[in-house]
């Protein structure tokens, strides 16, 4: 009878050692920080690779065993990958988002502090005073970078900046700032047009081939313009644009799996087409977005510049 009693209590301890080993992420995002990264069957290398991320992009988490991340791809597909090489530290370059042509309104009781980096541990260089008014240059980790009316730069909390457009009663500096806009939308244009006939690869931000929110990735960035590199995350930035306001150089976004969460985007051009790199079996193309199927598979649309 003792014997009997040993077997269960060690049965029962294996089986809480086990569960323990298991922990859920709650969908935390993390970071590759591997030139390529290989996505497994389970959490070892002895489990077979089914895919390979490159470097910086970023993965959503739903589990995490012996220090290996179980993470959905931005194709879908499920896979695990070493924490070695996954960053789930927030404060990575790669949610740096662009404010260039907004400024900021300060609101605040006192003073603002203006520190030379986005957290309160660094130093404070500069103060605002409440109802003053700054250029926008980035945003990162609910910071903003600024530049000062002595053109000084520095970081604020984005809590106590209230954005707008900048627009003014100048009609000048409208025009200008309208002239520059549309000039920068056609330099994105002219650079999606560049990419047609070019490979798509899951993964890839170019040159040569991209997926689809590569492509935007690096039309953008290659006009000056950083982007989030996913498409989930490239559709929190920016305004939304309604389909009956679409410019050039908005982007548009689709969801090609029936969730009606984002898994798609591509760059709008005029005339109702868009670029995008489509899936494996494709190119990097245009197509007229008013069609039955992207019709209705459409998301929202959004504008960055």
């Amino acid at each position: 009878m003792r014997k009997n009693i040993k077997v269960i209590v060690g049965l029962s301890l294996i089986t809480t050692v086990v569960s323990i080993s298991t922990v859920y992420a709650n969908n935390q995002e993390g970071i590759v920080t591997a030139t390529t990264l290989n996505i497994r069957t389970g959490p070892s290398t002895s489990y077979k690779a089914i895919n390979q991320v490159k470097k910086n992009n970023r993965l959503e988490i739903i589990e995490q065993s012996k220090g290996w991340y179980k993470v959905i791809l931005p194709n879908g597909k499920v896979g695990w990958g070493s924490g070695q090489y996954i960053n789930t530290n927030e404060n990575d370059s790669n949610n740096i988002v662009s404010m260039q042509g907004q400024k900021g309104q300060i609101k605040v009781s006192s003073n603002l502090n203006v520190r030379s980096g986005p957290s309160t541990s660094y130093s404070i260089v500069s103060k605002l005073k409440n109802d003053e008014t700054v250029d926008l240059l980035e945003k990162a980790n609910g910071w903003f970078k600024i530049k000062l009316s002595n053109g000084n730069r520095g970081w604020s909390s984005s809590d106590h900046i209230a954005v707008y457009n900048g627009a003014s009663n100048d009609t000048d500096n409208n025009t200008n700032n309208s002239t520059e806009q549309s000039s920068k939308a056609q330099a994105i244009v002219e650079k999606a047009h560049e990419q047609l006939g070019k490979s798509y690869v899951w993964g890839a931000e170019g040159p040569n081939s991209f997926d689809c929110s590569g492509l935007v990735h690096h039309v953008y960035g290659e006009n000056g313009i950083k982007t989030p590199r996913v498409s989930r995350d490239q559709y929190k930035v920016g305004g939304s644009v309604s389909k009956s306001n679409l410019q050039p150089g908005d982007l548009i976004f689709s969801s090609t799996d029936s969730s009606r969460r984002v898994t798609h985007v591509g760059i709008y051009v005029g005339d109702g087409k868009m670029i995008h790199a489509p899936n494996s079996k494709g190119v990097v193309k245009k197509v007229d977005m008013n069609t039955n199927y992207w019709n209705s598979v459409f998301v929202g649309a959004k504008r960055i510049l």
